[in-house]
């Protein structure tokens, strides 16, 4: 308890876990109390105990075994995986050696009853060596192979001529064909279980549980326990600012800007108006080098999506949509290649406004605005230089409301000569109304016709 108490003691001091108080009552069970501050709730505060505290504690067991003849380290899985082949090579060799052992004494049987039943054992009467009587038992079982295991040797001879006399009676020949019969099942067993060597050892090991289970219990428990993601239990206790006179940010900064409540866990991206942008943690100090467009908490699963309208040092307008995700943490990125050029409009998702753009004023130049829908553009990298909007350099971008776009076009007035693209309203409808009253009306030369205007 005094080791559990410690480490949730260091959790509280470092801001992970908010406690008031802590009372040991421990005697021959374990009962610590935990007292907490005013706002802080046993829900929330019990999923950090176990994220931070040594309330559970992961421990990873290093198993050294003597694996031919070498000591290897192992997990639990290897260990049993390894054991249990062992184990089914063992019983596959007992079963192997009590079948051979069944066999063989199947063979030595059908021998005696052959034997005996077909009275073998007259043909030797006459003999008067010891390599005659041999010669003639090898010759009288000869017919008989095919009824027999395996061939008959020296040692089957010598048996079968030291078998007692009362072996020819007719109730041990009964004896030995039941015995013949059992063996033969004994056999169909053991062939049975060799051919399913799996489940035999299954079997095997059932059997030992049933008869010593209860002189050995088990002492571990298998259970499932529920993922405690540290993320998500964290504190949102540091409280960030940004100040744009001194154009630092963190912690420690007191700022009226960009205030926000953040856990260790969390990353803030931050947009500067040079098209450079960085993912950071929640830092103490640091200093913001540009003009901040955009500064807030990001999502390190889903990522931001943005549409960036820029100008480039010669003043060439370019537009992109972008999805920033991956990231190396505090690696400067950026939007515009080499710094050179500055972000007019930092908006997020995908915008579909319509551009308004100004061309550089210039001499004998009629044209002196164009339109760009920002619908049209689709994602790319956040590397990528992007859309060029116009082929003249862009002297300043309006950006306009969508729900404004059939106004924003009227007919340009001014002494440049007007824009070619609204020629229309330079028909004036007033003839209309004069050609009755008027004196003077149209006449072709030459011909006389009058024309009237509709």
């Amino acid at each position: 308890t005094e080791g559990l108490i410690a480490s949730i003691e260091a959790a509280a001091q470092k801001g992970k876990v908010k406690i008031s108080s802590i009372n040991d009552f421990t005697t021959d069970h374990v009962e610590i109390e935990i007292g907490l501050p005013r706002g802080h709730y046993t829900d929330d505060v019990i999923p950090q105990l176990y994220a931070y505290t040594d309330c559970e504690v992961s421990i990873s067991s290093n198993i050294v075994v003597i694996k031919d003849r070498h000591p290897v380290e192992m997990s639990v899985s290897e260990t049993v995986r390894f054991l249990t082949d062992r184990l089914r090579d063992q019983i596959c060799a007992e079963l192997e050696l009590e079948l051979e052992q069944l066999r063989n004494k199947k063979h030595w049987l059908t021998l005696e009853r052959i034997f005996v039943e077909g009275r073998l054992y007259k043909r030797i009467e006459n003999a008067k060596s010891e390599e005659q009587v041999k010669a003639k038992v090898y010759r009288a079982l000869k017919p008989f192979e095919e009824h027999l295991t395996k061939p008959v040797d020296d040692d089957d001879i010598k048996r079968l001529l030291d078998i007692p006399i009362r072996r020819i009676s007719q109730y041990d020949i009964d004896k030995n064909r039941r015995t013949i019969e059992d063996i033969e099942i004994e056999i169909k067993k053991v062939e049975a279980r060799l051919s399913s060597l799996t489940k035999t050892t299954i079997k095997y090991l059932k059997d030992l549980i049933k008869k010593f289970g209860k002189q050995y219990p088990r002492r571990s428990q298998i259970q499932h326990f529920e993922a405690v993601d540290v993320k998500a239990v964290a504190r949102q206790d540091i409280k960030l600012s940004y100040d744009s006179e001194t154009g630092f940010f963190g912690s420690e900064v007191k700022g009226d800007e960009y205030q926000l409540t953040v856990s260790e866990y969390d990353r803030i991206l931050y947009i500067c108006k040079n098209g450079t942008y960085r993912i950071i943690g929640p830092e103490d100090k640091i200093l913001i080098e540009d003009k901040v467009l955009y500064l807030d908490v990001f999502d390190q699963e889903e990522g931001i999506r943005f549409t960036v309208v820029y100008r480039d040092k010669q003043r060439t307008a370019y537009a992109k949509k972008i999805h920033i995700k991956r990231f190396i943490r505090d690696r400067e990125y950026e939007l515009i290649k080499d710094k050179k050029g500055k972000i007019d409009y930092l908006l997020p998702g995908d915008a579909e406004n319509e551009l308004h753009l100004h061309f550089v004023r210039a001499k004998r130049q009629r044209v002196t605005e164009a339109f760009f829908d920002l619908a049209e553009l689709g994602e790319i990298g956040p590397a990528a230089r992007g859309t060029r909007l116009a082929a003249k350099p862009i002297a300043r971008i309006k950006l306009i409301k969508t729900a404004d776009t059939p106004k924003k076009k009227p007919p340009t007035g001014g002494s440049s000569g007007g824009s070619k693209k609204d020629p229309k309203p330079t028909k004036p409808t007033p003839p209309k109304k004069k050609a009755p009253t008027s004196k003077k009306s149209p006449k072709t030369k030459g011909k006389g016709k009058q024309i009237t205007l509709f």
